[in-house]
């Protein structure tokens, strides 16, 4: 494929694991290969007359075909979940392949970055990204290979160059928007949702930020006024808060997108400037 040098350096590649497909291999085998056997070893020599079987060999053949259609059933689901896009990571943005088509986005254009946790995890093992709430996600999911670093690389890049966008765009006198999800939602996702698409299955709200300013739900609240965020481990809740404790934003801890972005724009909103 080629690559313009204009991404910078490649980071990593992340497809769809390989694990799951060599284990619905290797059980279809397993199952078609016992369904094999009972024929080999019962029904023909039954049908021969070099072995006697008392009960209805018809028994048999029901055996054989539901060893058949699990083993078949169990390789197309290995087939299936082992389909996904291709993504490329780089300096300064993400390459797209799916199906021989290229896309790329740069981190600076990322608008929203989206962690979630599914199955047994206890912290993020998934992360989506487009370039604004109409676009498309994309996705890379727990069934990845090394997820993890691929979280690590999407969201350093991007605090590292949409923050500065971000807070370059405040400096010109314009407003930044973020967006998040509330946290009835964020927690309604996680307990129901059951796979990738049901959680970005979503309808964020925005944050609208200038150098004076937060307007969170069309409630508006001077920068002046805040005070610090409040973060509950057992809730799994991050809240916004004023200086006389009044709730600013409330979600969970990977309610809002770009999180991170949105953390270095506020240190520099309420701390630095």
């Amino acid at each position: 494929m080629n690559i313009t040098n204009q991404l910078g350096q490649l980071h990593s590649k992340h497809s769809p694991s390989k694990v799951f497909l060599i284990f619905g291999i290797f059980a279809s085998m397993l199952f078609i290969g016992i369904a094999i056997f009972i024929y080999f070893g019962a029904i023909l020599p039954v049908l021969e007359g070099t072995m006697h079987f008392s009960g209805d060999i018809t028994v048999l053949y029901w055996c054989i075909l539901f060893l058949v259609v699990v083993g078949f059933g169990i390789l197309a689901l290995a087939l299936f979940r082992n389909k996904g896009k291709t993504f490329y990571l780089y300096d300064l943005g993400i390459v797209t392949v799916d199906q021989g088509q290229q896309t790329s986005l740069l981190y600076e254009n990322m608008q929203d970055v989206y962690l979630f946790t599914s199955g047994k995890s206890i912290i993020a093992n998934n992360i989506a990204f487009r370039s604004g709430n109409t676009s498309q996600w994309g996705a890379i999911s727990a069934k990845y290979n090394n997820v993890s670093k691929a979280i690590d690389t999407i969201t350093g890049q991007h605090t590292e160059l949409y923050a500065s966008k971000m807070i370059q765009e405040l400096k010109n006198g314009k407003s930044v928007t973020f967006h998040y999800i509330d946290y009835t939602t964020a927690i309604g996702r996680w307990i129901f949702s059951m796979g990738t698409n049901d959680f970005l299955k979503v309808t964020p709200k925005s944050i609208q930020l200038t150098t004076e300013s937060i307007i969170v739900d069309s409630k508006k609240t001077a920068i002046k006024d805040l005070s610090h965020f409040s973060d509950n481990n057992w809730t799994n809740e991050i809240k916004l808060l004023t200086h006389s404790n009044e709730i600013v934003l409330r979600t969970s801890r990977n309610g809002i997108f770009s999180s991170d972005s949105f953390t270095v724009v506020m240190d520099f909103l309420i701390n630095q400037k």
